[in-house]
């Protein structure tokens, strides 16, 4: 069994930039438990888009919510 006290749980907002969208597609392929069900042939026409923002605006951003548990087991 694993105990946490309320002062040992903590989460962080991090933002995330990619410049290059395979870099993207690599990051979503090893957390696939974030994006479940994620191809790039079903998911094609959407990072089409995103390709095109990277070339406007040198890159896309997104918004990461981690969290984090300190626990002793007992």
């Amino acid at each position: 069994m694993f105990v946490s006290s309320e002062e040992n749980i903590d989460f962080t907002i991090k933002e995330v930039v990619f410049y290059d969208i395979g870099a993207l597609v690599f990051f979503v392929k090893i957390i696939e438990w974030e994006f479940p069900g994620f191809s790039v042939d079903r998911c094609f026409d959407r990072l089409v888009e995103l390709q095109q923002r990277i070339e406007k605006d040198g890159y896309v951003e997104t918004t990461e919510h981690r969290y984090y548990m300190i626990l002793k087991k007992i």
